[in-house]
């Protein structure tokens, strides 16, 4: 039960805090109009394309130099960050394609009323974009439910049992 539970922390945490950056960088990279656009988002894609056991080794690295997986809670919020950098680039393509789909005029109404961008976002994207919202969850959780190589490296090579998620266990 507690290799169940870490599993749920894990993936849990990571995967709001995925879909709370992906849903604001999806909303910019879909509505606002900035100099190099274009590039970001080609640059957060080609992130993407790098498998987990091409920058396992100099994660490891900079995590040992850094000191972080010294500790259980460093390593845990460490392995946490390293989903998210998984589970991002998928995040905000999939949100980008769907906000692009949400006509602008509805925006600007609500806009016109009094709102602010941000009230915007929270009163009429984001409810218009549950399905999809929902959907990046379940992909960002199942992401770091399934995940064995990077909680086995940070965990397993520092002998943190208490940590050890549902894979590993």
């Amino acid at each position: 039960m507690k290799y169940l539970r870490n599993s749920l922390i894990f993936a849990g945490i990571s995967a709001l805090i995925s879909l709370f950056v992906a849903i604001l960088g999806a909303y910019a990279f879909s509505r606002l109009r900035f100099k190099g656009r274009g590039l970001v988002q080609r640059s957060v894609l080609f992130v993407y394309l790098f498998g987990g056991t091409v920058i396992m080794v100099p994660l490891y690295q900079m995590a040992v130099k850094l000191g972080i997986l010294s500790t259980p809670f460093g390593t845990g919020v460490y392995l946490i960050m390293v989903y998210v950098i998984q589970t991002l680039p998928v995040s905000l393509y999939m949100l980008g394609n769907y906000f692009r789909t949400i006509p602008f005029s509805i925006e600007e109404a609500a806009i016109i009323d009094g709102c602010s961008r941000v009230q915007a976002i929270f009163k009429i994207v984001i409810p218009l974009s549950l399905p999809a919202i929902v959907t990046v969850y379940i992909y960002a959780f199942m992401i770091g439910w399934n995940e064995y190589l990077f909680a086995s490296a940070f965990l397993g090579l520092k002998s943190y049992k208490d940590l050890f998620t549902l894979p590993i266990g």
